[in-house]
């Protein structure tokens, strides 16, 4: 594969590794008040249930950050896949579930950690791999597949639920077993490119830190990612329950 062509190549793994995090991630929540039928002989109440929204951001914001050091120190492609793998089991074992303990283990814990290993390896591999004439065009194309994710997922998720009692299970079991197909393609199709070598000396992780902490911009900017990711995900889990209790 020509390296001209390649880079388009692996902007689409990176866009299907997207797509799928955010499937994966927003097939809880659109087909939420089934789940909830399902689970009412087990006394499970809406508290519960927003404990494992609660959960997977608080895992997925922990873990992140060593994401981001795993794919130096192992390899950006190895973490990737290993991500796309994670969520996909945790996606298959929501399907599953039985009581809420299982949705935190799976779509709290499992899912939260391989979709953390998703954005640090694909905005260093694009940056790597495109440069100021297609690099602009790549990164709005790969956040393009976000959105678009999360509106196929919610709607699919949410007509498959409605399909019969269970139905919501199907659609754990569709999106965890698209993404280890994804994960497969990408294992055989991704190239293992190292690191491009740097001129100047790599910083440390706590030297990496300071700089942030003495940023009052950088401060600033993540105090209010804070509170968007906050109310968004407070919006995206309970909105289909508010709908469907007010109308």
């Amino acid at each position: 594969m020509k390296r001209g062509s390649y880079k388009w190549w692996l902007l689409a793994f990176l866009c299907a590794a997207y797509f799928l995090e955010q499937a994966s991630r927003q097939v809880y929540s659109a087909p939420l008040p089934q789940i909830k039928l399902d689970f009412l002989q087990y006394g499970v109440t809406d508290t519960q249930f927003g404990l494992v929204g609660t959960v997977f951001m608080v895992v997925f914001g922990l873990a992140i950050v060593g994401s981001g050091l795993a794919s130096d120190l192992f390899g950006r492609k190895r973490v990737l896949v290993l991500g796309v793998i994670l969520y996909s089991l945790g996606a298959l074992g929501s399907g599953f579930a039985h009581g809420i303990g299982c949705l935190l283990v799976f779509y709290g814990v499992v899912n939260a950690v391989g979709q953390c290993c998703i954005a640090p390896p694909c905005y260093s591999l694009m940056s790597q791999h495109h440069d100021v004439t297609t690099r602009s065009t790549a990164m709005s194309i790969f956040q393009g597949s976000l959105y678009v994710g999360i509106i196929l997922s919610s709607l699919t998720a949410g007509y498959i639920a409605e399909l019969g009692s269970g139905g919501w299970r199907w659609a754990f079991w569709a999106v965890g077993g698209l993404g280890l197909l994804a994960a497969l393609w990408m294992a055989v199709g991704m190239r293992n490119d190292p690191q491009p070598e740097g001129t100047e000396e790599k910083a440390t992780v706590r030297e990496a830190f300071r700089a942030l902490a003495t940023k009052p911009t950088a401060i600033l900017i993540a105090v209010a990612f804070g509170m968007f990711i906050y109310v968004s995900t407070g919006v995206r889990i309970w909105m289909t329950s508010y709908l469907n209790r007010t109308f």
